[in-house]
């Protein structure tokens, strides 16, 4: 069949803009593989239209006969002809649903199962029992990256963290919460990551909430909070909630390393008012969490007063805050969210 000129392409288009070859094209590929189903995101009329236009946007003739072409050679063709950046969004929009996509995806062609690694920028193995043979290989499949989640990963130990180094350029929020992590294993990883990246670690969300796992609870210190500061300066999130062997020492290392810190949480840690003197200097902090902690009502006083930038602050399980600081609290602007338990406070009735 000899290819169609550019006049007579147009004059074949129907009324929505697409000819009846790309449409073909487009039914071939769509094979029970379900890869245009609507759990994948992809947008089918986006990706036909954008293969319309390639094929035909300069008039130039596609001298490929549908009769001679195997199915799989149908849908190669057409992958071929996107580059991998159109693929990954149409098929991901950054985010894959690991199993039952990728198992799809590698049956169907090895490009297409490159650029799903590729578009993959979130793992949440929450819950989940994980090895460094597990992470090693997530390490070399998935190389962008950005959010990872171990929280309550109970097997989750040093020897794990030490294999995730290898992806720190892309990585932004790490959520090792219920974990059993150690000072050592904290420091040994932001010591590597420095060593890997030659430059500072470019995280901005930490949390090590220590709630569930006693061991996670009772090993991180100043030591871990001292190494975390001086290694992430983008940090912006900080969860150190239940971590019981945090003491003032860590409030003064974040005081003088992390200027953009926003939201930290000290609950249940052994701060005092001595770190309120500090938290009320830090003009980054937005949200602060100081339930159960050994702060007092002058302290409370003092961050309210003095620290208008926090717009959230929960400080429930503070014994006897007086009037003075709920009255305080009434008169800061509405931009302060204050959360506390008000049976605590001593002078308010019943």
């Amino acid at each position: 069949m000899p290819p169609l000129s550019a006049s007579r392409k147009r004059n074949e288009r129907c009324n929505d803009g697409i000819t009846p070859k790309a449409k073909r094209r487009i039914a071939d590929f769509d094979t029970p593989t379900g890869l245009f189903s609507p759990a994948t995101g992809a947008s089918l009329s986006f990706l036909v239209m954008s293969l319309d236009e390639r094929i035909h946007g300069k008039g130039q003739a596609v001298n490929v006969s549908d009769e001679e072409m195997s199915t799989e050679e149908k849908q190669n063709n057409l992958l071929d002809l996107l580059p991998d950046d159109m693929l990954g969004e149409c098929f991901f929009s950054g985010y894959l649903d690991q199993k039952d996509m990728m198992a799809c995806i590698c049956g169907v062609n090895k490009r297409l199962r490159r650029v799903a690694q590729e578009s993959v920028l979130s793992l949440n193995l929450q819950n989940k029992t994980v090895s460094p043979t597990i992470l090693g290989s997530i390490v070399l499949r998935f190389n962008n990256i950005s959010k990872l989640d171990f929280s309550n990963s109970t097997h989750f130990t040093g020897a794990c963290l030490m294999k995730i180094v290898p992806l720190s350029r892309t990585l932004r929020s790490l959520n090792l919460s219920g974990t059993i992590l150690t000072d050592g294993d904290i420091i040994n990883y932001f010591m590597s990551v420095e060593s890997y990246l030659g430059a500072k670690s470019p995280l901005e969300e930490i949390i090590l909430d220590g709630k569930q796992s006693e061991a996670l609870r009772m090993g991180i210190s100043d030591f871990s909070v001292l190494k975390i500061a001086t290694t992430c300066p983008n940090l912006k999130k900080l969860g150190l909630g239940w971590c019981t062997r945090i003491s003032n020492k860590s409030i003064q290392a974040l005081k003088y390393h992390l200027d953009k810190l926003r939201d930290l949480d000290l609950s249940l840690t052994s701060v005092t008012d001595e770190s309120c003197n500090l938290l009320s200097s830090m003009d980054s902090l937005e949200c602060l969490n100081l339930d159960a902690t050994d702060t007092t009502d002058a302290g409370i006083q003092t961050i309210v007063r003095e620290n208008p930038s926090i717009q959230k602050l929960s400080i429930r399980f503070i014994g006897n805050l007086s009037m003075t600081t709920l009255m305080i609290l009434a008169k800061r602007d509405a931009k302060l969210t204050a959360i506390l338990e008000l049976s605590k406070c001593a002078e308010v009735p019943g």
